[in-house]
């Protein structure tokens, strides 16, 4: 990929790990500052979903790549 996704991706790990190593949660999220997030509906989603080995986004397959949309992911501690 190029420079910006690397970046992206560099920023997205420090954030995981900076969370692993102060905090004790279940779901890790991350979103663009620029996204309307309905919280109660967020919340009554998460207790519906898996507490292990979960993610929650869109993907875009394009031939050669494929990858998460940055613009909303939820993951769950143990993929963090």
């Amino acid at each position: 990929g190029n420079n910006e996704h690397n970046a992206y991706g560099r920023r997205g790990l420090y954030q995981m790990n900076w969370m692993i190593e102060r905090y004790h949660f279940d779901f890790f999220l991350r979103i663009d500052d620029d996204v309307f997030l309905c919280l109660h509906r967020l919340i009554y989603e998460i207790q519906q979903r898996p507490k292990d080995r979960f993610f929650w986004g869109r993907y875009w397959c394009n031939r050669g790549r494929n990858r998460a949309d940055e613009n909303f992911m939820l993951f769950s501690r143990d993929i963090v």
